[in-house]
């Protein structure tokens, strides 16, 4: 916070500059700011900023240039000097030579790297706060209900409730899980595993991901996906009622053309990872119709 608030006085004229308090109490907050003398501006997520941001750890920094696109999400809390250099990179050029995200576990010829700096980007896949990304490690249902969310652009705020009871308490000082899975459910991007249990922290099924992806696209974006003709077989097919169908939209349209290993013998009931989950999702959004 120190940093932060040097560089907010050292930078203020320039850059526009906002914190955003999104578990803290309006009091509790008041007193940090008045007990550590910060002067910069800071105001209560009220109107689920951190949800449309998809921000999943504390602190996270997001820069945005004046058209509004994310140019840099930062998890972790950076130094005086980070900040510098940062300011330093903004002020020498225009904001499109500034640095994506980039994770050490995720070198440059990793086959989901596009994806994955790009979904980090943007702000809706982040990193761990060791700085690592994890592309292999599994996803919890709730974790990717928050990914569709944010890469769809859904907005999300206190108070949205699903059917679904095994979510446990509900923070109100927190979005997830219950907000991200209420706006999934909401949007009918999920039905959960039952008509009452979402089952948020079990590991989301390569299937489920994907026909979670492909019902987004079609409720929220019509016409981004070309139905298959009825004669198209998908290479993995007849496995699910449910899920089946989903996959051979998806796999017509060429969302899961990056996958590594698929083909016939790809298992659609595989635990998916959050590599693959960041390869599906940002295919989607950067497919153009």
């Amino acid at each position: 916070m120190p940093a932060l608030d040097r560089f907010y006085r050292d930078n203020k004229d320039e850059f526009g500059f906002l914190v955003v308090a999104l578990s803290d109490t309006e009091i509790d907050i008041r007193g940090l700011v008045h007990k550590n003398g910060y002067s910069f501006p800071i105001v209560m997520d009220e109107s689920g900023i951190g949800g449309a941001y998809a921000i999943e750890s504390i602190p996270t920094e997001v820069f945005v240039d004046a058209s509004g696109t994310i140019r840099r999400v930062q998890v972790g809390a950076m130094t005086a000097d980070q900040l510098e250099e940062e300011a330093r990179k903004w002020k020498s050029g225009p904001t499109t030579t500034l640095p994506g995200v980039s994770f050490p576990d995720v070198p440059s010829d990793h086959p989901y790297a596009e994806a994955i700096e790009g979904m980090a980007a943007a702000g809706i896949i982040g990193g761990y706060e060791n700085g690592l990304f994890g592309p292999s490690d599994s996803v919890k249902r709730a974790q990717f209900a928050k990914m569709i969310v944010g890469s769809m652009g859904i907005a999300v705020s206190e108070g949205l409730t699903s059917p679904f009871i095994d979510l446990g308490w509900d923070d109100p000082a927190k979005l997830y899980p219950h907000e991200y899975v209420a706006a999934a459910y909401h949007n009918n991007i999920t039905t959960g595993v039952t008509p009452t249990a979402f089952l948020p922290y079990g590991p989301i099924a390569r299937a489920q991901m994907i026909t979670m992806i492909v019902r987004a696209a079609q409720n929220l974006q019509p016409g981004l996906l070309t139905i298959p003709p009825p004669g198209y077989a998908a290479q993995v097919g007849g496995f699910s009622p449910t899920h089946a169908e989903n996959l051979r939209v998806a796999e017509f349209n060429g969302l899961l053309a990056g996958l590594v290993g698929y083909g016939a013998s790809w298992d659609p009931w595989a635990t998916a990872t959050r590599g693959e989950c960041a390869e599906v999702l940002w295919t989607t959004r950067t497919l153009e119709r």
